[in-house]
C-alpha cells in the first residue's frame, strides 16, 4: 500500500502537481523554476517564448487532464477489497490513459512544436523536462528523508 501512495504522489509531483497543490505558492514557485529551466537550456529567443509558451501550457493542460484523472482512480481504490477483475479493469484504463498521454506527447514533440522550435531545442526541452522532474523527485525525496528523521 505504502508503495502505491509513492506512486501516487510522484505522479502528482511529476505530472501536474498544480491540479492537486491548487494554485498557492508552492505550485507557483515550482512553476517560475521550471519555466526558467526550459527558457535556459531550450535558449528560447523572445519570439520563440512568445508563441511557444501559449503551445506548452496547451500541451501541460492536455496530458495534465489525463494524469489528474489517473491519478484520481487510484487513490480511490480500496486495495483490501477489490476484486481480481476490478483490478484488471482499472488496470487496462490506466494503460489506456497512459496511451492517450503519449499520443498527445507525441503530437507536440513530433510535429506541433517543432512550428516555434528547432529539432534541437524540441530534443532539449525533452531532457529539461526529465531532469527537471527528477530534480523535483530528489527534493521530494529528501524531504521525506528529514520528516522521519
Amino acid at each position: 500500500m505504502k508503495i502505491i501512495l509513492q506512486i501516487i504522489l510522484i505522479n502528482a509531483i511529476m505530472f501536474g502537481a498544480h491540479q492537486l497543490l491548487g494554485q498557492g505558492p508552492r505550485h507557483q514557485k515550482i512553476r517560475s523554476a521550471k519555466i526558467a529551466m526550459i527558457t535556459e537550456h531550450v535558449q528560447l529567443t523572445p519570439e520563440q517564448a512568445e508563441k511557444f509558451w501559449p503551445l506548452y501550457r496547451e500541451y501541460e493542460n492536455k496530458v495534465n487532464a489525463l494524469r489528474k484523472g489517473r491519478i484520481d482512480g487510484l487513490s480511490n481504490v480500496n486495495f483490501n477489497t477489490i476484486t481480481d477483475e476490478q483490478a484488471k479493469e482499472i488496470m487496462k484504463d490506466n494503460l489506456e490513459t497512459r496511451q492517450k498521454e503519449i499520443d498527445i506527447q507525441q503530437m507536440y514533440f513530433a510535429d506541433k512544436f517543432y512550428a516555434v522550435l528547432s529539432p534541437r531545442q524540441v530534443l532539449q526541452l525533452a531532457h529539461v523536462e526529465r531532469k527537471f522532474h527528477k530534480m523535483l523527485l530528489k527534493r521530494l525525496d529528501e524531504h521525506h528523508q528529514k520528516r522521519d528523521h
